[in-house]
């Protein structure tokens, strides 16, 4: 049995890193270039703004870009303003000197990257009854089940883990299987998360049905609370709300997770104490068009189940979270693809080792089966 586990741990293995190492690789990519633009640097000063310069300098962003979906305020790492519309974004400093504009090239190089990480470039197309996300998911989810099977593998001889054989440090076909071995048992953890956090993406309305088995949590009033238009009153409302929480954006549209009660609301994004990982958990909606106070949600207050959903796509992008976790994700994935590409070598080596070995045996024996057929 064991025997058999380990070659369907190297023959499946073989094949799937290779689509492994395209995933992995691209998200190297793309986690690369979020963490470079979450760095990047303007040339503006960090200011503290009362609540009413706040509201002027929102009430005339609003107004010049009308078609805005989100307004991200300043912080201690992006001390500006930034304006965020369908495939451009406007960085503004506090004084409203606009400091960046960016128009995102979707034949650029990086969205190239990203489609290839999120489809193989297969777009919603089904291959073999999968669309491109699919079997993007499904190697990730094989992927990890071959490395969950390493481990059992492993189990038993564990005393031979050494973290020095982490890289492999020669060209030797060991090496490369000690390194394959080593990354393997120190990246699962994180191959884990990835998988199930892409799974739980593309098949949202399964993530949905396992983690929301009831409608998500929500504190609202019965009928909306009508205060005066305007953003300064919206925002002194959002912040009557969460009084302790940092006020971290302001969306104009609705998004995929937001409730359909408040599709016509704009979103206040709040840092609470109860958020996780750092992530802007919780929202007061208000209606755009006359001021209504429409209700929040607290993230403290959703169910465990409905904290995990709403952590998905952050955990596998790294997107509203910290540097700090992409940077911890760019070093998982890049030990990942390591070890995926370790294998991959190890594999062929031991392969071409041993046809060169039945070559040798076949060619030492021709002369007896000669011999023997020439009596």
């Amino acid at each position: 049995m064991k025997r058999f586990l380990i070659t369907l741990h190297r023959w499946v293995g073989f094949p799937l890193g290779i689509l492994f190492t395209l995933t992995v690789l691209s998200g190297i990519v793309t986690g690369f270039d979020d963490l470079l633009d979450m760095l990047k640097g303007y040339p503006a000063s960090q200011v503290t703004l009362s609540d009413r310069e706040m509201t002027l300098t929102i009430d005339i962003l609003a107004l010049r870009h009308s078609g805005a979906r989100q307004i991200a305020l300043p912080n201690e790492t992006q001390p500006v303003f930034t304006v965020v519309m369908r495939g451009e974004r406007y960085v503004y400093a506090s004084d409203l000197t606009l400091v960046h504009h960016e128009v995102s090239d979707r034949n650029g190089f990086f969205p190239f990257v990203l489609r290839l990480h999120r489809n193989y470039l297969l777009g919603r197309q089904e291959t073999a009854g999968l669309s491109g996300a699919e079997w993007v998911a499904w190697v990730g989810l094989i992927s990890l089940a071959i490395s969950l099977l390493g481990i059992y593998l492993w189990w038993p001889h564990k005393r031979t883990f050494k973290l020095k054989r982490l890289v492999p440090t020669n060209n030797k076909a060991s090496s490369y299987y000690f390194s394959h071995l080593t990354a393997g048992i120190v990246t699962v953890v994180f191959i884990l998360l990835f998988a199930i956090t892409g799974a739980g993406i593309t098949y949202r309305a399964i993530a949905q049905s396992l983690l929301l088995p009831e409608p998500a949590s929500q504190t609202s009033p019965a009928q909306p609370v009508y205060v005066s238009t305007g953003w300064k009153h919206a925002i002194s409302t959002a912040k009557s709300v969460f009084p302790d929480g940092e006020l971290v954006s302001v969306s104009m549209s609705a998004g995929r997770r937001t409730p359909p009660e408040y599709a016509n609301a704009a979103q206040f994004r709040f840092h609470t104490n109860g958020d996780w990982f750092g992530l802007a958990g919780s929202v007061v909606y208000i209606d755009k068009t006359n001021g209504a106070y429409l209700g929040h949600q607290a993230f403290a207050d959703y169910p465990a189940g409905q904290q995990v959903y709403e952590l998905l796509l952050p955990l596998h992008t790294g997107r509203g979270l910290t540097p700090l976790y992409l940077v911890i994700m760019l070093t998982a994935m890049s030990l990942t693809l390591v070890m995926v590409v370790a294998g991959i070598t190890s594999f062929v080596r031991k392969k071409s080792k041993l046809e060169k070995q039945v070559s040798r045996a076949l060619t030492s024996s021709l002369p007896f089966i000669a011999k023997k057929s020439n009596p």
